[in-house]
């Protein structure tokens, strides 16, 4: 299921969960933690290029997220850009104005294809915070990450129930690659493991981190940074969640997926130089619908690289490069 946008009505953000909707999210938090643990993770200056977003589409404002990449330019996923007649980016407590923006253009409107990215243009640069490193390398697969972003939150059991537009940070592993119908290993995944119920993992070890967590509703385009000499570095821009459950909310055991930075480098250098002379902005594309709302997985240990297939409707033959699950 994709994420869905946050409407906001009456000047407050409501959060709304729709098929159709584009997709945003927020950090759901392991129920035995203290939650000011997020809260203080998320406000670490490390991770200061992560801002908000608002997306107007005709009438109606929607919210999201997106990291700052250079003093004028945001990365954020292609859906939050796709159809839209404005944008404004916040950070740091100031508003800057979206003035071109585009997707890929492999984009189709479907996440599982693998390519939900974007890019916007700011009309003034943003320079009270330094821009975030991406990730150049490809051994994502394994490493510690942490997601930082604004949205609904809440805990493992509930999913995302609670909406006070605070920034938080939260971590996970990434434990697989998705294999699409367009081009192998664009999409990195990661699932919530529970303190509680280890069954619930379906990759990686099945043992949470202290601070698990995983993008729920209102989150979409933030970011996945692994740490690196230097700082951490911006690995890959939340698209869309999956559930076990059928309820793709955050929850325990749920799959979020995040498109990975360092296959789209070359694009991301090449769509900036062009965006700076060209008035080029996305154009609206059909979603497809219905999008997986559940999926199921196979034995729970595979050697490396082995794949498996995700039996759920809509997934197209998405396969997973799995880990080896660690015992």
């Amino acid at each position: 299921m994709r994420m869905s946008k946050t409407p906001l009505v009456g000047g407050l953000a409501v959060l709304a969960l729709a098929i159709m909707a584009c997709p945003v999210l927020a950090g759901t938090m392991r129920d035995d933690r203290n939650p000011q643990l997020y809260l203080s993770l998320g406000a670490n200056p490390a991770y200061a290029s992560v801002g908000s977003l608002l997306v107007k589409e005709g009438g109606t404002t929607f919210a999201a997220s997106g990291v700052l990449i250079n003093t004028s330019w945001v990365l954020t996923a292609a859906h939050c850009v796709d159809g839209a007649t404005a944008l404004t980016f916040s950070l740091n407590g100031q508003n800057y104005t979206g003035t071109r923006w585009l997707a890929d253009p492999s984009w189709n409107g479907d996440p599982l294809h693998g390519y939900d990215i974007g890019l916007i243009q700011l009309a003034t640069p943003a320079t009270t915070v330094k821009p975030a490193t991406r990730y150049t390398s490809t051994r994502e697969l394994g490493q510690v990450a942490t997601i930082v972003g604004y949205g609904k939150s809440g805990t493992g059991w509930t999913g995302g129930t609670t909406n006070d537009g605070k920034k938080r940070g939260g971590q996970n592993t990434v434990d697989a690659t998705a294999v699409g119908p367009a081009k192998n290993g664009t999409v990195l995944l990661a699932d919530f493991d529970s303190p509680w119920w280890t069954t619930v993992s379906t990759m990686g070890s099945n043992k949470p981190l202290n601070l698990e967590s995983l993008i729920g509703p209102g989150d979409s385009g933030c970011g996945l940074f692994l740490d690196a000499a230097g700082g951490p570095q911006l690995a890959g821009i939340a698209s869309y969640v999956q559930a076990t459950d059928g309820k793709a909310d955050g929850s325990y055991g749920d799959i979020a997926g995040f498109t990975r930075v360092s296959s789209f480098n070359s694009w991301i250098d090449s769509a900036m130089a062009s965006l700076s002379t060209t008035a080029k902005t996305a154009t609206k594309t059909a979603a497809k619908s219905p999008l997986a709302m559940s999926l199921e997985l196979g034995p729970e240990a595979a050697p490396e690289p082995a794949t498996l297939a995700l039996l759920a409707t809509g997934l197209g033959g998405l396969v997973l490069r799995m880990r080896r699950r660690a015992r």
